[in-house]
């Protein structure tokens, strides 16, 4: 029997080996180190048909003196100088600090079940409409002639209030998954299975969540989630928390196909051992999305809300230069 431990909030990477073993998240040890062409340092994971890569600056490393391509080793993807994000992206480089302690000797993967049949038939039927989900509230992208290479959500990280037992949600933004099975996603967590309190993850389906080894959302402050694509095989993580002004970046190279037939601003409620739990009340949460660095209204548009059969559970607002995702209902545990 599965313990009641694996439905709940953990950090798998402070949790007992047991837990692990039992709750089957997997762990998977640093492979090699490498030095970037600064003196840096990457640290490459091999896991499931994937290998993450991440890089920490030499401590010489000054953010606002550094090369365009330099930055962009480190996550930070320069918008266009005429982009509604470059007034942030140059606050950030000026305050930016980079974690250059040990690395984490090891990266552990916690089982998602993913619903991979998002939308009422699985597809979108046109470029701007209405849709409703069992698991996703919020605003995607959607265009017949445009492939997306970047979408970031910057959101207040919620603190949601216990209205209902087992109750999760993970805030995130992501390429792919309402057209097909590839989705590349990320963002913060609450309740979430193996996942701390609002601790940072990642994920390529079909493996499950990488949560960020020590790298939290603080709640009420700004947290940032980036996901880039760089090329048919590899896409990039980036993560930024205002609070502390501390990021992380991943590189992962991976087997599983890319989907950017979407870019996705997604309140979500989790699935767990084959249900889905009920929605966490998050309140109201304001996302600020871009998609390929502009704004997101600047693309046509699909706008999600979030059912239990006929019970509204989450929806989001009109969207301007953001949107504002509401809860409405925590549901049940349902198949």
């Amino acid at each position: 029997m599965t313990p009641s431990v694996c439905s709940t909030s953990y950090d798998a990477y402070s949790a007992p080996e047991a837990t692990l073993q039992a709750c089957g998240d997997k762990a998977y040890p640093l492979t090699s180190v490498t030095t970037t062409g600064d003196g840096g340092h990457a640290y490459h994971y091999k896991m499931d048909g994937m290998e993450a890569i991440t890089r920490v600056p030499p401590s010489s490393f000054q953010p606002a003196h550094a090369s365009t391509s330099e930055l962009s080793m480190y996550g930070l993807k320069e918008p266009p100088a005429n982009s509604p994000r470059h007034a942030r992206w140059e606050y950030i480089i000026n305050h930016i600090h980079f974690d250059t302690g040990p690395p984490a000797p090891r990266l552990i993967i916690v089982p998602n079940e993913e619903n991979y049949n998002i939308g009422p038939a699985g597809n979108i039927g046109s470029e701007a409409g209405t849709a409703s989900s069992e698991n996703w509230s919020g605003y995607l992208n959607y265009s017949s002639y445009q492939q997306y290479t970047a979408a970031t959500a910057i959101y207040p990280e919620p603190n949601p209030s216990a209205t209902c037992t087992k109750a999760s949600e993970v805030t995130w933004a992501g390429l792919g998954g309402y057209n097909s099975h590839n989705l590349a996603q990320d963002g913060s967590a609450y309740a979430a299975p193996g996942l701390g309190n609002h601790q940072a993850w990642w994920e390529i389906l079909p493996a499950g969540y990488v949560g960020v080894p020590g790298y939290y959302a603080t709640t009420g402050d700004y947290f940032e989630a980036e996901t880039y694509y760089i090329d048919s095989k590899k896409v990039e993580f980036w993560f930024y928390n205002s609070a502390n002004n501390k990021s992380y970046g991943v590189e992962v190279i991976t087997s599983s196909g890319l989907d950017r037939s979407t870019a996705d601003f997604i309140v979500e409620r989790p699935r767990v051992k084959g249900y889905y739990v009920p929605l966490a009340d998050f309140g109201s949460q304001e996302i600020d999305g871009y998609t390929e660095y502009t704004q997101l209204s600047k693309y046509p548009s699909n706008v999600l809300s979030m059912y239990s059969k006929s019970t509204l559970l989450a929806s989001p607002g009109a969207l301007g230069a953001s949107f504002i995702d509401s809860w409405y209902n925590c549901g049940k545990e349902e198949e």
